[in-house]
């Protein structure tokens, strides 16, 4: 929670010289906001999907020991 006003002040900042490279969308464009972090979450929540699964397939005393 306490890098979500900092990255979006961030963001609105990057994205105002960038505004030229992207006809058609605003620097402050709250859907394409949305949409960036939709696909910022999205690609952490696969990413993390398949460590996951496969954590919860190993005995946790198995685990425990070989620490």
């Amino acid at each position: 929670m306490q890098l979500i006003a900092p990255g979006v002040a961030a963001g609105l900042f990057i994205s105002y010289p960038l505004a030229s490279e992207v006809p058609g969308i605003s620097p402050s464009d709250a859907l394409t906001y949305g949409l960036a972090s939709a696909a910022a979450l999205l690609a952490g929540l696969v990413g993390s999907y398949i460590p996951a699964r496969r954590a919860t397939r190993v005995n946790p005393v198995t685990a425990l020991r070989c620490e």
